[in-house]
Order: C-alpha cells, then structure tokens, then sequence
C-alpha cells in the first residue's frame, strides 16, 4: 500500500512537471492547490466585450490541449471571466460566452467525449486580478478571459467550487 502510495506521488509530480514544461511565464502560471494543478491562462486574450477565440491564442490552446492529454479522464470546466466595466448581467452573460467558447474549440479539436467538459460563466465574481488598475482589468479580460479547471473525479466536477482561472485536477480519486 506504502508503495502504491509513493508511485502515485511520483507519477503526479512527473505530470505536474510536464505540465509546467508547456508553458512559458507570459502564458500561464502553474500553481498547486493541495493536491490540485492549475493552470491560470495569462497569455489567453479576449477583446474588451468580446467572446471570440482569437487566431493568435491557436497556440496557447494548443499547449491547454497537451496538459490535458497529460491528465486522461480528468473533467474539465472552462471558467470565463470579466473585469468590472458594465452591468453585472453583461459580465456574467460575456463570461459564459467566454467560457463556452473555449470548451467549443477544445470539443472542436480535440477527441474528448462532451460529457467531460462543461463551462461556467463567473462574470466579474470570483475575480483573478485588482480591477482598479489597467493591467488588472486587462488580466481579468485575458487570463480571466477564459480558464480551465479539470477534475478526475466526476462528483467533484458537478461541484462548483471558487477557484482561479485555469486548468485545475485534483490528486488520483480514492478507490
């Protein structure tokens, strides 16, 4: 049992560094959160009141899609995300079309069941930067943009929890 505890932190650690490989510093931020990885998407960019995947991100979401093949049968929730211009009915409507628009791509071009994937709108809820700044909000309309957060257990994934922007998988799921 000692052993299969020890493989399992060892397998996670090598993912987790894999992980960290893909990305550059002005891409995405790797953080752990207990036994959780997230991926907090700063180089993700959105135009001010807009939900439309630019060309120039292909990239960054090319690397999104090689973090989760790293992490197979993980669930994942694409979480979008404003800064505070507007009316809160605004924000959260374009964090959803931000949200959905990024599990579109990934359902597009990836072989990833539908079932695994869903996306959750914050608007300017849950806020992943200081809003009174121009880089804070122009943080929260690229990395809060749009973020991923994956799971491998799938009772966890119907769970909404408060979380940054970005791909995030809890440890192995207990047997």
């Amino acid at each position: 049992v000692l052993s299969e505890k020890m493989e399992a932190l060892e397998k996670a650690k090598q993912q987790y560094s894999e992980v960290q490989k893909l990305f550059t510093r002005t891409e995405a931020l790797i953080l752990k959160e207990g036994s959780d990885i997230i991926i907090r998407l700063v180089g993700l960019n959105f135009a001010v009141g807009k939900s439309v995947i630019k060309p120039d991100n292909y990239t960054l979401l090319t690397k999104v899609q090689q973090a989760i093949q790293i992490y197979p049968g993980c669930m994942i929730t694409a979480e979008g995300h404003t800064d505070s211009q507007g009316s809160d009915e605004t924000n959260l409507k374009l964090s959803q079309e931000r949200a959905d628009a990024v599990k579109s791509y990934l359902l597009a071009n990836m072989d990833i069941d539908w079932s695994r994937i869903r996306a959750i709108g914050y608007g300017e809820g849950n806020p992943i930067a200081n809003n009174e700044t121009s880089e804070g909000k122009a943080l929260r309309n690229a990395a809060g943009g749009t973020g991923l957060r994956g799971s491998r257990d799938a009772k966890k994934h119907g769970r909404q929890r408060r979380s940054q922007s970005g791909l995030r998988w809890p440890g192995p799921a207990r047997r």
